[in-house]
């Protein structure tokens, strides 16, 4: 009954290797999306609560450390190649505001800033490290 408890190796591999092919079609969509979405939430493993019915805990602090360079590697790519895409997109609204001054472009070159403004208490309660990092996003008006 207890052999459950335990990482499967030898079923994770595979299924690794499946979800690292669907985050990088940067065109995920329809049942495929979901399908990614429920194996990356599935392989967070089982909560860390103490339930009544559970006798041995889980083993394993992080289901995904066969994998997880991978992932990130993954991630890293697909967040660049949004980055660029991003930046594309941003060149041609500044090329078009440039070129069009009555264009919705060169308006919304022309909007101010956001600025980010983080709520007081979250700069003055919670862990030192916590408030420092709000107080510095705040101060640099960037989440990055």
């Amino acid at each position: 009954a207890h052999e459950g408890r335990r990482e499967r190796v030898d079923l994770l591999e595979p299924l690794a290797a499946i979800l690292l092919d669907f985050l990088r079609d940067s065109h995920l969509e329809g049942k495929k999306k979901i399908l990614t979405r429920y194996l990356l939430l599935a392989t967070m493993g089982p909560s860390q609560t103490n339930c009544a019915h559970i006798h041995s805990p889980w083993p394993t602090k992080d289901n995904r450390a066969r994998y997880r360079e991978r992932l990130r590697k993954v991630a890293v790519s697909q967040l660049a190649g949004y980055a660029a895409e991003c930046d594309r997109i941003r060149r041609r609204i500044e090329d078009t505001a440039h070129l069009t001054p009555d264009s919705k472009c060169r308006a919304l070159v022309e909007l101010p800033a956001d600025k980010v403004q983080i709520p007081e208490r979250w700069k003055t309660e919670g862990p030192r490290e916590e408030r420092e990092r709000w107080k510095s996003i705040e101060q640099n008006n960037t989440l990055r």
